[in-house]
């Protein structure tokens, strides 16, 4: 019986892995692993992107009832101060044309934003990119993600830019209306965007950023006449005429 156990113990100690083979197993697992990741990151990317791109088309049917409804308008800004009245008597209460614009043709419930003193959104909505990682993880209020087109904004002073009707226009497939926007190092967040911001024009400052390639080297924007496109910087690079909005477009 000994010799028969030690017989097997033999074959069992023969059946064992080295040190060197388990270090070689480890390091084959780990390259791998590290020649299969960046191409788990696209495809994780590609799917936020997916969503971003959907966020967006709801945006833009959302926008297509907004203009039946508003003489064929687009909704405001989400900029420039230019807020609506929706509280008469209260203008710390009034909120940008944007936020009430997805509030009111989405619909959300507005929540209350202690620090601006005026109502938001709630997290989650539809203008939330999920690439949008710094305003996602770090804003308690800012839940969106999209710049719009500065001079799509519904004022319309003497000497001001006018909004365009995209129904007028020659070529509204040509013209963003709402893209990503970019967060600086001030921890502030690009609303809007124009032809003294980049890429649409050379950048003097970090400020003047307002554009976020987030989604491999693209950014997903909706156009005037509601459909959406994933541009390169290098579309957008220095197309500053194109979007005055002053001119027949």
């Amino acid at each position: 019986m000994k010799a028969g156990e030690n017989s097997v113990l033999r074959n069992r100690r023969g059946q064992r892995f080295t040190l060197i083979e388990l270090l070689v197993v480890i390091a084959i697992i780990a390259i791998l692993a590290a020649m299969l990741l960046p191409a788990l990151q696209q495809a994780r990317e590609r799917a936020k992107s997916t969503t971003c791109i959907n966020n967006q088309k709801n945006i833009g049917n959302a926008a297509t009832m907004y203009q039946n409804d508003f003489n064929g308008y687009m909704p405001g800004i989400n900029n420039g101060y230019l807020k609506w009245a929706c509280h008469p008597g209260c203008a710390s209460k009034n909120m940008f044309p944007f936020i009430q614009f997805l509030h009111l043709y989405i619909p959300y419930d507005l929540v209350w934003n202690t620090a601006a003193g005026n109502y938001t959104l709630p997290k989650g909505n539809v203008a939330q990119c999920p690439s949008d990682m710094l305003r996602n993880s770090k804003y308690s209020f800012h839940h969106w993600s999209y710049a719009q087109s500065y001079y799509c904004n519904w004022r319309q002073p003497l000497g001001s830019p006018q909004m365009q009707k995209p129904s007028k226009m020659r070529q509204p497939s040509q013209y963003i209306w709402s893209t990503e926007m970019w967060v600086y190092t001030a921890d502030s967040q690009s609303l809007s965007f124009s032809v003294n911001t980049y890429p649409f024009n050379i950048a003097s400052d970090l400020t003047k950023y307002r554009i976020d390639f987030r989604h491999n080297g693209g950014a997903n924007s909706l156009f005037m006449d509601v459909h959406v496109g994933t541009n390169t910087e290098a579309q957008f690079f220095n197309t500053a005429g194109k979007y005055t909005y002053n001119v027949k477009p």
